[in-house]
């Protein structure tokens, strides 16, 4: 890494892959990740920790070139246009006068060639996770978030991520000196082996992050113990084999990290019927409720038109004769007890 140059960490990887976790650690551990950082949203309760001048930019060339600005694309590298460059040097002078800095973005990915270009003491940190556990989030937050993009297109979630990873993957491969390639899994089992090699390959001081700061809970795996591996791996080969691909290249140590043909096949057996199963107890349930929701819906009917029935003898009843009589002899009663009571007074 160049000497006396301010040092940029690039935290970049498929969306929902831990990068926000990634990042929340290294500003723990003194990294300046940016003053104006994207907020805490649902789905990401403790933040994205996105420097959003950064975001903007990435949304605004992917805009311009009639690309996705939240990056659901298969193109793996977009071009930036020229009248875009003097805005991005712009972001980086400002940051000039810090000597640790970086962002956050997985749009990022997407322009690894030419951040490399313009920074001049770049760092490049790549988060990866498992294709099953990433598409398993982008549907729960597509769901959560009531973000249509993926109901017409499933399969884009997937193709998303083989175009981010494969980046990557060429990038790491082509500048592995000045990049680290990290599985979100390592970085949970010890996230001061992140901060380590980090410092190691780029001399830079950085603090051990809290030991409360991770939680676990919040990146779901359970999706590993169902058939949905075995599914990607029987129709999706190629996931797989990137999958493989990136534990092979990556520095974990963790040889249980590396994938296991056998760990596919758990259960494979007995979720084969599962989905077809579920599938009829949804629809089951579905079909209860629309008749509780139809024999409602026939109550209130009923109590709307019983309520216009008494509404129409109130009124029948006010014009009646008997019911106009009525009303004189209570104006009479109440006039002779006023007249009573002012004769007493007397």
């Amino acid at each position: 890494m160049s000497q006396g140059t301010p040092l940029t960490l690039v935290i970049a990887g498929m969306h929902r892959s831990g990068t926000s976790l990634t990042a929340s650690l290294l500003q723990s551990a003194g990294v300046d990740i940016g003053e104006k950082l994207a907020p805490a949203t649902p789905t990401n309760v403790k933040g994205h920790f996105e420097d959003l001048a950064f975001v903007e930019f990435h949304k605004q060339v992917l805009s311009s070139q009639g690309l996705n600005n939240a990056g659901w694309t298969s193109y793996s590298q977009v071009s930036v246009p020229e009248q875009y460059v003097a805005s991005a040097r712009r972001m980086i002078n400002q940051r000039a006068d810090k000597s640790l800095w970086g962002w956050k973005d997985p749009r990022t990915v997407l322009f690894l060639n030419f951040w490399h270009r313009v920074l001049a003491n770049p760092f490049f940190i790549f988060v990866y996770r498992s294709p099953w556990e990433t598409i398993d989030s982008l549907y729960r937050r597509n769901i959560e978030s009531v973000d249509d993009v993926f109901y017409g297109n499933p399969n884009l979630a997937l193709k998303t991520w083989e175009s981010y990873n494969r980046a990557i993957l060429e990038f790491f491969q082509k500048y592995s000196r000045e990049s680290l390639l990290i599985s979100i899994e390592t970085i949970i089992q010890n996230p001061n082996q992140l901060i380590q090699l980090i410092t190691e390959k780029t001399e830079a001081e950085l603090d051990a992050p809290p030991t409360n700061l991770l939680d676990s809970s919040l990146l779901k795996t359970e999706v590993l113990s169902s058939h949905r591996p075995t599914l990607l791996k029987e129709y999706f080969p190629e996931a797989i084999d990137l999958y493989q691909q990136l534990n092979d290249a990556s520095i974990s140590s963790n040889r249980s990290e590396k994938v296991n043909e056998e760990c596919y096949l758990t259960n494979y057996q007995n979720w084969v019927l599962q989905d077809w199963l579920d599938l009829r107890r949804l629809e089951f349930c579905l079909k209860q409720t629309q008749n509780y929701f139809k024999q409602e819906q026939q109550s209130l009917l009923q109590l709307q038109q019983e309520n216009e029935t008494l509404k129409q003898k109130l009124s029948e009843m006010e014009s009646s004769k008997i019911w106009k009589l009525h009303q004189f002899w209570v104006k009479c009663k109440k006039l002779f007890s006023q007249l009573f009571k002012r004769s007493k007074n007397e």
